[in-house]
């Protein structure tokens, strides 16, 4: 608990800082004097005047504060000549967004030095795994095929392939892969697919069906081989192996030395222990039935929630899914996907139960489960529990300069910024559920990821900066974009606002400020007792 608190304090209380430092630079250059400087609140602990201000420490450090000359004005007072409303519209609501400002540019400047110091790792836009009748299987894309280029422009990584396809439903594109040595022309037309979204919605984007994570060389005994459920193929005869299709294509002959990786028992939808696991060398003999004697263990039911569409079904563990839809299949993905564009979210789905083969309708069902920070997040599932056996995608580390560095630093806020305001348009218009707004818990919390490691620390400074930043720039009178937008007002109006109009703005501001405040403490109350 203590690290939780010391953590969202050593987080909130520089962003707090740098956020009145930027209001306070703002009003010094526009020669307005600042009568105050406090960082934290309440009984003062330590002051100090200089350059005409004082400065303080207070004695709880959950933010702090900066007090302007001039900000309150009495009816018919005239404005001091270095005092806030002394100054045009435009200065003031310079001096409003100079505080917000220091939030936006501040995790630009620490993801450019993360940037910089560490590279920038991308994903490489090799194709690991091909769906099972997808729009990439159609049109011939392969396991292995590296896209270097889709309509004219050059692809460097799986973030540049998912920017052009995810557009792209519907229409052709083409693509250029190199197969090997050779570089190849394909044409092919993404499928329309809902897929989730960061906030925990659904979105509709193009799709080819492919994955950059290979499908691991992890295998399910069917007949005697000389493997184990599980085990885990690492060689061929001394040649490495890299994905369960290079698995299957290597064994051509009768028998072969594999070098495996074998893992303990598990419970049912637990990964592999990779903390445990042996590696020893077996010998694979094909079996008499002229198999292979094995099968991925994908779409192999480990286990069934009770109450779920599964369980309705009649499911067990050991039952294999086949077919989708009338769609052979390979993966759990593969069959959510079918499961997510069906009507009512319904399909039909072929399963194997030993020799014995029947047809079950499948279904996902919503519920709402636990997320991150005590939130909670709808879900769609059908209730099998499962494992997937995949390997990691290849990855590419490039250094960067400043400009570089600061050019994809600033994209990525931007980003994040979209997101941010997409999250509050759908609250706004109920999409959204305003339970996932959070107070202090949720800022405990949130000192307590941050604790985890210092990653996770510099990650939630960028995110809240962000966050203070945004927020802050709201058209709500008492924020600081509401005095940019009484600014502007008075800008088109070339005459300033009475004090009661201001009086009247301010009062609607903090109403709707300690409004927000509350259903924050309140959803706070209901995540504590969950």
């Amino acid at each position: 608990m203590i690290s939780g608190l010391i953590f969202f304090l050593l987080l909130i209380t520089p962003l707090v800082f740098l956020h009145e430092l930027g209001h306070y630079l703002a009003a010094r250059a526009c020669g307005v004097r600042v009568e105050a400087f406090s960082v934290g609140f309440g009984k003062v602990l330590w002051q100090r005047t200089w350059r005409g201000t004082e400065w303080r420490i207070s004695a709880l450090p959950l933010g702090g504060y900066v007090k302007i000359a001039g900000e309150q004005l009495e009816e018919g007072e005239e404005p001091e000549p270095d005092s806030l409303f002394a100054k045009s519209p435009l200065e003031r609501a310079f001096i409003a967004f100079a505080g917000p400002a220091v939030n936006l540019v501040l995790p630009i400047l620490v993801l450019m030095v993360f940037l910089m110091g560490r590279g920038h790792t991308y994903t490489l836009p090799i194709i690991g795994s091909v769906n099972v009748g997808s729009a990439a299987a159609n049109a011939g894309l392969k396991e292995g095929d590296r896209i270097v280029e889709i309509d004219g422009d050059a692809i460097k990584s799986w973030s540049d392939l998912s920017g052009h396809i995810a557009p792209a439903a519907g229409r052709s594109i083409n693509l250029v892969v190199r197969r090997g040595s050779r570089l190849k022309r394909i044409v092919a037309e993404p499928d329309s697919r809902l897929v989730p979204d960061p906030l925990g919605g659904q979105t509709r984007r193009g799709m080819l069906g492919i994955s950059a994570n290979p499908r691991g060389p992890v295998v399910l005994t069917t007949s005697d081989c000389g493997l184990q459920d599980y085990d885990e193929v690492l060689e061929i005869d001394g040649r490495e192996i890299g994905s369960f299709t290079e698995l299957w294509r290597g064994l051509r002959g009768n028998r072969h030395l594999l070098k495996v990786r074998r893992y303990p028992p598990r419970k049912a939808g637990e990964p592999l222990d990779q903390a445990g696991a042996k590696t020893l060398e077996v010998t694979w003999v094909r079996p008499m039935d002229s198999t292979l004697g094995f099968v991925y263990p994908e779409l192999t039911v480990e286990g069934v929630k009770e109450g779920s569409s599964a369980a309705e079904q009649g499911l067990q563990a050991g039952d294999r899914i086949e077919s989708a839809g009338g769609l052979a299949i390979r993966t759990w993905s593969e069959l959510n996907q079918v499961l997510e564009n069906s009507d009512n979210m319904t399909a039909n789905v072929r399963v194997r139960r030993g020799k014995e083969a029947r047809t079950v309708s499948l279904s996902l069902k919503k519920r709402m489960v636990s997320a991150e920070l005590r939130t909670e997040r709808e879900i769609f599932e059908h209730g099998l529990i499962t494992s997937s056996y995949i390997r990691s995608p290849q990855m590419e580390t490039e250094t960067l300069g400043i400009f570089s560095a600061t050019a994809m630093a600033t994209v990525q806020c931007y980003n994040f910024v979209g997101t941010m305001i997409e999250g509050l348009r759908r609250m706004v218009t109920g999409s959204v559920p305003l339970s996932q707004i959070g107070g202090p818990l949720m800022l405990y919390d949130i000192g307590k990821e941050a604790s985890r490691s210092w990653d996770q620390f510099w990650w939630w400074l960028l995110l809240l900066s962000l966050n203070l930043g945004l927020m802050n720039l709201l058209p709500i009178p008492v924020l600081d974009g509401g005095l940019i937008m009484i600014s502007l007002v008075e800008i088109i109006r070339r005459r300033p606002l009475s004090l009661e109009a201001r009086a009247r703005a301010n009062q609607v501001g903090l109403i709707l400020v300690l409004g927000l405040m509350s259903l924050a403490i309140i959803n706070d109350v209901f995540r504590f007792l969950r």
